[in-house]
């Protein structure tokens, strides 16, 4: 069976009881949806030929070394997010953010570089979640940002559900960048892709992982050691992860569900 992530707006108040009356009685909020529907439409759907799924940008993609040179850029991510809610072209933002130094860098050279890991992360995002990156920096719009990373980056991907989820779902909250090497080189052993990575390009990454996870708010420090931290997220955000099925992402946030 072919399953799709679907985004819903109901009445929010009505959503929570639901929720609650599923939670109460063992059910599950999807599979009820799914029921009501085939009510209306009946069976025969099962019959017509399904339409093929887009290919996923998880784990299904090949490990790539990128990231070393594609850092947090909250800020820079704010300044894209605001261009593509007004509906500029892709064309016309690379060039204004280049031609009008929009980002503030002392020079542009690296601009280019930068704007093309911000645009790979965040255009294909909905109106929902580039006005959370563009309105909200200091809450959602930061969360939204990391979730972009997730979607594009395999490596950071697998390391937010294997380990983070797992340490919070464990309750251990002790942290340091030891993990992600361990993590990293865990992976190599059976990951050509990965083998092929030097030492010193596996080190960044290690190093720009940790770094997006501590300007995410995701690890601080607590006398001179790091743990980790439960992320506040709006009803409104969490909802619309868990009609998209991302319940994963939100339980390496440390988000109760």
């Amino acid at each position: 069976m072919i399953t799709q992530n679907v985004t819903l707006r109901v009445n929010s108040e009505l959503y929570e009881s639901f929720r609650s009356y599923c939670k109460k009685n063992g059910l599950q909020v999807s599979q009820q949806f799914e029921i009501m529907m085939e009510e209306k439409v009946g069976p025969d759907y099962k019959n017509k030929v399904p339409i093929k799924k887009k290919e996923s940008v998880d784990g299904s993609k090949e490990y790539v070394g990128s990231l070393t040179g594609e850092p947090f850029m909250i800020h820079e991510n704010k300044i894209i997010a605001d261009l593509l809610l007004k509906n500029n072209s892709i064309a016309s933002i690379k060039k204004s953010v280049v031609t009008e130094n929009l980002l503030g860098y002392r020079t542009v050279k690296s601009v280019p570089k930068r704007v093309n890991a911000i645009i790979k992360r965040i255009s294909h995002l909905d109106q929902f979640l580039l006005s959370k990156i563009a309105n909200d920096l200091s809450g959602d719009g930061k969360l939204v940002v990391l979730y972009s990373i997730y979607l594009n980056d395999r490596l950071f991907h697998e390391f937010m559900d294997e380990i983070i989820k797992e340490r919070f779902l464990m309750r251990d909250f002790s942290f340091d960048k030891r993990i992600i090497q361990k993590f990293i080189s865990d992976k190599s052993d059976t990951d050509r892709k990965l083998q092929e990575f030097t030492r010193e390009t596996k080190a960044k990454l290690a190093s720009v992982i940790f770094n997006v996870l501590e300007e995410a708010g995701l690890i601080i420090e607590v006398e001179k050691s790091f743990k980790l931290k439960n992320q506040f997220i709006s009803s409104e955000l969490r909802n619309y992860l868990e009609n998209k099925g991302d319940v994963k992402f939100l339980k390496s946030l440390g988000v109760s569900l």
